[in-house]
């Protein structure tokens, strides 16, 4: 049996309690509803769902989230650069060179299909892609190609400046969600937090009573994101030295 990982909810910021409440909602769905007992309680977590994107509608109509998106946009044409000088540098008749983009170009083969990856998960990306690339073992490959006209260094360093300002902004948009919860979505929290616990207290429940497939597949889904959630609230946790930013009640 796969007994339910708890997290705090309360931790949760706006748009990642959102988040969650809709993957919640879509596992049930999937389930199906009726097969894993929670056919009860779909129509009111869709509903406390509805509102809450209602409540931060506003927050994502910000003139904050108009220039993330141009943050996002920015750096997404920094990896397009990247990519493409090294493609450009495979195709030399100069063989060291040649074979000096090949090599890195194995490092961004690697991350390709980061820009369309969910923004958190593109940050982490980069911040990655830049170090392996960067790694000593690279350094001739790189000089090689910082001997052309156009350096790979600069880009990267472009790259990674484009990346640290979205970075940046998301937290001070996301530190701004914390502090400043609406009065609506307050009350939307309230009421959807029981809901979410009892999703799991009923999911704990009928593993136990009644263990179909069914239920063991929506509790496995249910934990790995539970663990992700968790793992999350703990780094947080751990980066500010201690946790000051609890947005919804009942925790």
């Amino acid at each position: 049996m796969n007994k339910m990982i708890r997290f705090r909810l309360g931790h949760l910021y706006n748009a990642e309690w959102l988040y969650y409440l809709n993957f919640v909602v879509s596992g049930i769905k999937e389930g199906p509803a009726d097969q894993v007992g929670l056919s009860g309680l779909l129509p009111l977590l869709e509903d406390v769902a509805l509102q809450a994107a209602q409540a931060i509608e506003v927050i994502r109509g910000s003139q904050l989230t108009q220039n993330l998106d141009d943050l996002d946009a920015n750096r997404d044409r920094c990896i397009a650069g990247v990519n493409s000088y090294l493609r450009f540098c495979e195709l030399s008749e100069n063989a060291e060179l040649a074979r000096a983009a090949r090599l890195l170009l194995r490092v961004a083969d690697h991350y390709a299909g980061m820009a369309d990856e969910n923004r958190e998960q593109e940050s982490i990306r980069i911040t990655s892609f830049v170090a392996e690339l960067t790694k000593p073992e690279h350094t001739p490959a790189l000089t090689l190609l910082d001997g052309q006209d156009l350096r790979l260094s600069e880009l990267l360093r472009v790259l990674t400046q484009a990346n640290d300002e979205y970075i940046a902004l998301q937290n001070t948009r996301t530190s701004a969600e914390a502090q400043r919860p609406t009065l609506r979505m307050a009350e939307v929290r309230r009421q959807g937090d029981p809901l979410l616990r009892t999703v799991l207290d009923l999911t704990d429940a009928q593993q136990r009573a009644n263990p179909s497939p069914a239920i063991q597949q929506l509790a496995a889904k249910l934990n790995a994101q539970n663990q992700l959630e968790r793992t999350k609230l703990a780094t947080r946790k751990t980066r500010r030295g201690v946790d000051k930013t609890p947005v919804g009640e009942n925790k």
